[in-house]
């Protein structure tokens, strides 16, 4: 990341310096709460009434889309299966490559995660990088995508919004193929930044009736046959 980048991204830290909100938040039939302290997270759901440390503190944290994991910071997650076995131990997240930005998304099951790369402060406008976990490669070239290779100027033409506190949040498939970076699955042909095939690396352009497309544009974001017990 370049070191306008790099300032950029201490500019916005100094205005926001609270991520996330220190609030419960849920998925689906779910739920997690934070201590007072910031140190533990209690996840509860239909079989499950379980309190965990973790290592580096969990203020804030909200559960990935797809529910496989919770983020517990702007560049850390947890898998969700680690917290219903954690037992007494302290559990360590797993650290987004700091090139990437804001983590903003993860879909373990996917393999795929979704960074914020901040390229303007005023208004706070980015750009995604959609990656393999582990990796920092942006799996995606489409306008709204984070390319390394290109100057500012030409970055900031493509921006959107996002707020670390409020989101939208990302939306990642559960099978790691799709996502829509700015929380909208909209595949119409007007949508600014729609839904993007990480496979393909192209934008999803579905054809028809209004209602049948919305219907299925979100379904490509459904969980399938025996995802629930993932979650």
């Amino acid at each position: 990341m370049n070191s306008l980048l790099i300032g950029l991204l201490s500019a916005l830290a100094t205005s926001c310096s609270a991520a996330l909100p220190n609030t419960d938040v849920g998925h689906v039939n779910e739920a997690i709460s934070i201590s007072h302290d910031g140190k533990s997270i209690l996840l509860v759901d239909a079989t499950t009434h379980q309190s965990c440390t973790i290592a580096t503190g969990a203020t804030p944290a909200r559960f990935s889309s797809d529910g496989s994991a919770i983020l517990v910071s702007a560049g850390a997650y947890v898998p969700k299966s680690t917290l219903v076995h954690c037992g007494n131990q302290a559990l360590h997240p797993i650290d987004a490559p700091a090139e990437i930005g804001a983590l903003a998304d993860v879909s373990i099951p996917g393999n795929v995660y979704v960074g914020m790369v901040l390229v303007d402060a005023q208004p706070a406008s980015y750009l995604a990088v959609v990656a393999h976990l582990g990796s920092t490669t942006n799996l995606v070239s489409l306008p709204g995508a984070y390319i390394d290779t290109l100057p500012i100027s030409a970055l900031r033409e493509n921006a959107f919004f996002y707020d670390e506190e409020a989101g939208p949040f990302p939306l990642i498939s559960r099978d790691g193929r799709y996502v829509a970076v700015d929380g909208n699955p909209d595949c119409s042909a007007h949508a600014k930044l729609g839904v993007w095939d990480i496979h393909e690396n192209k934008k999803v352009v579905l054809n028809g009736e209004r209602s049948a497309v919305e219907a299925e544009c979100r379904g490509l974001f459904e969980p399938g046959p025996g995802d629930q017990g993932s979650r």
